[in-house]
């Protein structure tokens, strides 16, 4: 499997400058994401990001997803954890305490200057983990319920909303699904009509044929 992770970001987080508390909520459930790539919204289902599921991880906190800013952390052993999260209906929640050196987060999350929470993930390749359809105004809804890993949560300055090419896969095995099917359609509808066709030249064949064998009836009665 890839080692391909996207992101996605949701826009909900709260410092306390007094307990040095950081939470806020890193996945959101049956909300629609904003126009991904141009061409397709998100929907992400509660069971893909079920407690049990969750709990199986290892899920770090981080600063603009970057590998070296580890803020946090969960581990699914158990051991010292400095990452917690909880699941209800809305989403996935986290809280964590900054640490001293970190203690500059509070003021700017106060401050707006970081504004948003993310989260890496990959969709299971179980089947029907993800599903496409597409939507009247023309561009697509990916519904996802099954993820495969998630690997991190993470501060943001930017609530940024990417299409990774991960992601767009799908939508172009979809596309190209789609194009087949048209094709399909086209060689279907283009037989019925010569077959429509042929049944009609038949249809005439047979008419004149029985016209002709009683004008030579006609005929014959004429002599």
């Amino acid at each position: 499997m890839e080692n391909i992770f996207e992101t996605r970001t949701a826009t909900e987080i709260r410092a306390n400058t007094e307990t040095g508390i950081i939470s806020g909520t890193a996945i959101v459930f049956n909300q629609e994401s904003n126009l991904l790539g141009g061409q397709f919204r998100e929907i992400i289902k509660p069971e893909a990001a079920t407690e049990e599921f969750l709990r199986s991880q290892d899920i770090v906190m981080k600063f603009n997803h970057q590998p070296d800013s580890i803020l946090a952390r969960y581990r699914s052993d158990g051991q010292r954890n400095s990452l917690s999260f909880n699941v209800d209906e809305r989403g996935v929640n986290f809280s964590f305490k900054a640490k001293t050196k970190d203690a500059g987060l509070l003021e700017s999350i106060n401050a707006g200057d970081i504004n948003a929470a993310s989260f890496a993930f990959r969709v299971s390749p179980e089947p029907k983990s993800e599903n496409w359809e597409k939507r009247n105004d023309g561009t697509y809804l990916r519904t996802i319920s099954k993820f495969d890993v998630v690997k991190d949560f993470s501060l943001v300055i930017d609530p940024a909303y990417s299409a990774t090419s991960i992601s767009m896969r799908g939508l172009d095995e979809l596309k190209a699904k789609e194009e087949a099917d048209k094709l399909i359609k086209e060689e279907e509808e283009r037989k019925a009509q010569e077959q429509l066709k042929r049944n009609e030249e038949e249809q005439k064949n047979r008419l004149a044929d029985y016209y002709k064998k009683y004008e030579d009836k006609i005929n014959q009665l004429k002599k």
